[in-house]
C-alpha cells in the first residue's frame, strides 16, 4: 500500500475534525511557525545532537494560535535529528497530576514518554489512535524498541541467542557509569527489560507501578528500592537521559502545554511551587547539570508568571528573535501582520492542504482552475480574519470543504461570494468546537 495516500488520507480525517494530529504536521506547517523551527533546528540542532547542550524555550500566544501546532511540530523535526530523539509531551489539563513537585514531573515524563516512529508506525497510529496508547510510557516504548530490536538481530526467530547477547550487554552498561537515587532507577530500569525479554508480567507491571509512583511500599521494600521521591527526582530524570543515550537517543524533549490550566486553577502556593519547579530544571538545563535536554512550556502570557515567581520571570524575560536566538520567549502572535503577507500565508496554506488532498484522494486537479480558485480562498480568508496568523484549524476544515466541492466539480470557478458562504457554513460548525479556541471567522468588517 502506497505510504503517502494512506498517511494522507488519514491526515484528511483528523483535519477535518478540526484538531491537529499527532504527526505529519510538517505537510502543512507554514509562517512563522515554520521559519521559527527551521532556525531552532539551525541554531541549536547541532549542539544539542553532538555536544549533549541542552535549552528551554516558552512558547507564548493566545487560546487557538498554534501553541500545540508549534510543539508538536517541534517535536516532530528534532525527533528525527541523528538516531533520534525521546520525547514526553504532557498536556496539562485540569485532570493532569499537579506539576507542583518534581517527583510528579519526573514521574508523567516516564508515564507520557515516546521514541521515534517509522513511518509504518505513523500511519497505524493515525488510522487506529488506540495503538498510540500501547506505546507511549516507559513500558510501551521500550517493548518496542526491545522487539524492534530482536528482529534486527534474530534472522531465526527461534534463535534468541544474538538477542540476549545484545540485551546483556545492554545491561551491563545501564549499570555502569554514575548512577544516582542510590541506583534504583538503573536497577529497575534493567528489570523491566528482563521483564519484558523474559515475559514475566508480574515483574513488568511491577516495574511500571514503580515508575509511575504505584507501587506498594511492601514492593518497594521487596526489591530494595528507593521510593522516586523529591530528594532523588532530579537524579532520576539524569538517570533516564542518560539510559536513553545508552539506547542510541540523543536526548530528550520535555513539552509542557496548555500550561495555563495549572496557572490559573491552582492555589497560589501551588502556583509558586510549579515555577520554582520550571526555573530549577531551566538552570539544570542551562547549566549542564542536565544535559541532553529540551524544555519547551506553552504558556498564555507572561502575566501568569510576573508577580508570582521573580527569579523565574528574570529568566524569561528575553524575547527570541533571528537576532536574538538566546531569547527564552517565541511570541507566535502576530496581530499586526500586514493583509498582503497574510493573503501569501493563506495561499501557502492552501497549496499545501491542496497537495494532501490530491495524494489522499488520488486525484490530480486542474492547477490553473484550482490555483484561482485559492486566491479567491484566500482573498475571503483575509477578509474573515481574527486573531493571528498561525491559528489556522478552523480555516483549514474550512479548505476541506472547498476542495472537496472542487473534486466534484473540477472546472469550476468560484466566485467569492460562493467561497463566502461557505465559509460562514464552515463558522457555524466550528461553534461546537473547544470553547477555548478562539473563532476564525469573524468578518474584520465588524471590528
Amino acid at each position: 500500500m502506497d505510504n503517502e495516500y494512506l498517511t494522507s488520507k488519514l491526515l484528511l480525517q483528523v483535519l477535518s475534525g478540526g484538531r491537529p494530529p499527532q504527526y505529519g504536521l510538517s505537510r502543512y506547517t507554514v509562517g512563522e511557525i515554520e521559519k521559527i523551527i527551521s532556525h531552532l533546528d539551525e541554531e541549536y540542532g547541532d549542539t544539542f545532537e553532538l555536544c549533549d547542550q541542552g535549552f528551554a524555550k516558552f512558547i507564548r500566544a493566545p487560546f487557538g494560535s498554534g501553541k500545540t501546532h508549534f510543539a508538536l511540530q517541534f517535536r516532530e523535526t528534532f525527533m528525527k535529528r541523528g538516531s533520534g530523539c525521546a520525547s514526553s509531551y504532557i498536556e496539562l489539563t485540569h485532570n493532569q497530576t499537579g506539576l507542583d513537585d518534581l517527583a510528579s514531573i519526573v514521574k508523567e515524563v516516564i508515564k507520557n514518554l515516546e521514541f521515534p516512529k517509522s513511518d509504518e508506525v505513523i500511519i497505524e497510529i493515525l488510522s487506529k489512535p488506540s495503538m498510540a496508547k500501547k506505546q507511549k510510557g516507559l513500558r510501551g516504548a521500550l517493548e518496542m524498541w526491545l522487539r524492534k530490536k530482536e528482529n534486527e538481530l534474530c534472522e531465526d526467530p527461534l534463535d534468541r541467542e544474538p538477542f540476549i547477547h545484545f540485551v546483556t550487554g545492554l545491561k551491563k552498561e545501564i549499570r555502569s557509569g554514575p548512577i544516582g537515587s542510590g541506583g534504583t532507577f538503573a536497577r529497575a530500569f534493567e528489570k523491566l527489560i528482563d521483564g519484558i525479554v523474559y515475559e514475566n508480567s508480574p515483574e513488568i507491571a511491577d516495574m511500571n507501578e514503580y515508575f509511575l509512583g504505584t507501587l506498594s511500599n511492601e514492593k518497594i521494600k521487596k526489591y530494595q528500592f528507593k521510593k522516586l521521591d523529591k530528594s532523588n527526582s532530579v537524579d532520576s530524570l539524569n538517570e533516564l537521559v542518560r539510559i536513553l543515550k545508552i539506547l542510541g537517543f540523543i536526548g530528550l524533549i520535555l513539552i509542557f502545554d496548555e500550561s495555563e490550566f495549572q496557572l490559573i486553577s491552582k492555589s497560589m502556593s501551588k502556583r509558586r511551587n510549579t515555577l520554582e519547579q520550571l526555573r530549577q530544571i531551566i538552570d539544570q538545563i542551562h547549566g549542564q547539570d542536565m544535559p541532553s535536554v529540551i524544555l519547551i512550556f506553552t504558556i498564555l502570557d507572561l502575566e501568569q508568571i510576573q508577580g508570582i515567581h521573580g527569579a523565574l520571570t528574570s529568566r524569561v524575560k528575553t524575547e527570541f528573535s533571528l537576532e536574538n536566538t538566546t531569547g527564552m520567549i517565541i511570541d507566535l502572535e502576530q496581530s499586526d501582520q500586514k493583509d498582503e503577507f497574510l493573503e501569501q500565508e493563506l495561499k501557502n496554506l492552501s497549496i499545501k492542504i491542496m497537495k494532501i488532498f490530491e495524494k489522499g484522494r488520488k486525484i490530480e486537479f486542474d492547477q490553473t482552475v484550482v490555483k484561482n480558485n485559492i486566491v479567491n480562498i484566500s482573498k475571503i480568508g483575509v477578509k474573515y480574519r481574527r486573531g493571528d496568523l498561525s491559528s489556522k484549524r478552523s480555516f483549514i476544515t474550512f479548505l476541506i470543504k472547498i476542495f472537496e466541492k472542487i473534486r466534484i466539480n473540477p472546472d469550476k470557478q468560484f466566485s467569492e461570494s460562493e467561497i463566502e458562504q461557505i465559509l460562514i457554513g464552515s463558522s457555524d460548525a466550528s461553534e461546537n468546537n473547544d470553547d477555548n479556541e478562539e473563532n476564525y471567522f469573524v468578518n474584520d468588517d465588524s471590528k
